[in-house]
């Protein structure tokens, strides 16, 4: 009788470890899982953060480079440049009875001085090819504005300047009119040598009021 007890305990005993091992088992895989899961989330969130190999070819060889992290950086829209007229503030010069205007810079004409001289060579009906400039002014034609002006110009040099005369001979109706100017050009050859950079300095400031001729000429129109 005491050996069918005890093989009926253990019986019972086998059973209610069988029963614990069937319900630990899910639990101990769901547990796997989430780890799992955690570990490979872990993994793909360095990957993600580590820069990506550049392959670079060079010489036919093929190199990987390690790309440098990207920052991310807020950029601001980009401002509309607009360029600024260079003549908004020169001097406007206006002739009312020839009817019209053009701008120079401040201090840019020989003593500021504008003069209106009379024209006597000029054909109006061929103004565009008959050469109103007198020797020893050179000329050339130029147009601005819709209209035709002669430009005419000669060097008169003194104690290491040059001083350039332009006469601008223009067309208002069947009455021909010219105006004059002088501009001031310095001989760079009183700095020396040209590699002197006084001398390199004085070409550039020459060659600029070779610029700035043009663009006064730019600004010719009909009032």
């Amino acid at each position: 009788m005491m050996f069918i007890f005890g093989k009926i305990n253990l019986e019972s005993e086998q059973s209610q470890f069988m029963e614990q091992s069937t319900i630990l088992l899910p639990v101990l895989i769901f547990i796997a899982v989430i780890l799992a899961s955690i570990g490979v989330w872990i993994y793909v969130a360095q990957i993600a953060q580590e820069p990506v190999p550049i392959t670079v070819v060079r010489n036919n060889q093929k190199i990987a480079k390690q790309a440098e992290p990207s920052v991310t950086t807020q950029t601001e829209p980009e401002e509309q440049i607009q360029s600024e007229d260079e003549t908004v503030d020169w001097q406007t010069y206006r002739n009312k009875e020839y009817g019209f205007e053009f701008r120079y810079p401040n201090d840019f004409l020989w003593q500021d001085n504008i003069e209106i001289v009379a024209v006597q060579n000029y054909d109006a009906a061929n103004f565009g090819q008959t050469l109103p400039c007198v020797a020893p002014y050179s000329g050339e034609k130029i147009s601005s504005q819709d209209n035709i002006y002669w430009r005419c110009q000669f060097d008169d040099g003194a104690a290491g300047s040059t001083y350039r005369n332009y006469e601008y001979v223009g067309l208002s109706g069947d009455s021909c009119f010219a105006l004059k100017f002088v501009v001031r050009y310095t001989h760079c050859g009183v700095y020396g040598s040209s590699d002197e950079p006084a001398y390199q300095q004085c070409e550039i400031d020459n060659q600029q009021k070779d610029e700035t001729i043009k663009t006064i000429e730019s600004t010719f129109v009909c009032i």
